[in-house]
């Protein structure tokens, strides 16, 4: 902010730099890799030395601006063939057992007690509710050991011979709260658009009184149909789970 409380881009600009050396995730781009015995590859992260772009200073309006935002883009990758995701909005509800709950999720589509989705996550018919979040309480504090593992060297692990059901659950407070009135730099979304490897792609955003969740999806992986139920079965997922834990 400048001495006149108007926003200085050069500052900002300068800020973003700093931000992208201190957070690799910020550096990092998404290639193709060939894997062995892995038909067509994969894909791999690769984490740059310096951010990769120039961080343009627009003056403009802000429906002016996004057709320059849109291009360029970090992920350069072609994704001709495919169709882009659709978005579902499913539930809106004052609970955070975003994690248990899709964890429940994945269990029943993927048949399977032990579910991973950037967290490991073991469920069993003889664990109680309150009992699994207990011990997933605990487990988060040993999965920082974790960070650091590659895409590649959990692609090396896995059976790669049968079909991921690729998802990423994420949980993030709003970008922005537009009833608040503090001075300073606010932030808002004007528009998303964005490839992902992930077949699914979960955001749980928890403000102050509610929590929205939106499911993206491929429609090469799910139909409109099928993600419905999913988006049921989550909701479905954190009822069940609150009204137990009361």
């Amino acid at each position: 902010m400048g001495s006149t409380n108007q926003i200085d881009p050069v500052q900002l600009q300068k800020a973003w730099y700093q931000l992208a050396r201190r957070h690799a995730a910020l550096r990092t781009i998404l290639v193709e890799a060939a894997l062995e015995d892995v038909e067509g590859g994969t894909l791999t992260h690769v984490v740059l030395d310096s951010y990769p772009r120039e961080v343009k200073i627009i003056c403009c309006t802000d429906d002016e601006a996004m057709h320059v935002l849109r291009h360029p883009t970090l992920n350069s990758r072609d994704n001709a063939g495919l169709v882009l995701p659709h978005v579902s909005s499913i539930c809106q509800t004052n609970t955070a057992k975003s994690i248990i709950a899709w964890g429940v999720v994945l269990q029943q589509h993927t048949s399977s007690d032990d579910v991973c989705f950037g967290t490991l996550l073991t469920l069993s018919e003889n664990m109680s509710l309150r009992e699994c979040l207990q011990e997933n309480q605990v487990a988060m504090a040993s999965r920082l050991s974790n960070q650091y593992c590659s895409l590649f060297g959990v692609m090396q692990r896995i059976d790669s011979t049968r079909s991921l059901f690729n998802t990423c659950l994420s949980v993030e407070q709003p970008l922005s709260n537009s009833n608040r009135k503090e001075p300073g730099v606010h932030f808002g979304a004007l528009e998303t658009c964005e490839a992902t490897e992930y077949d699914i792609v979960t955001v749980v955003t928890v403000g102050e009184a509610e929590m929205t969740a939106n499911i993206t999806y491929w429609s090469s992986v799910l139909t409109r149909e099928q993600a419905i139920a999913v988006g049921r079965e989550f909701r479905l997922a954190i009822s069940t789970i609150t009204e137990h834990i009361r």
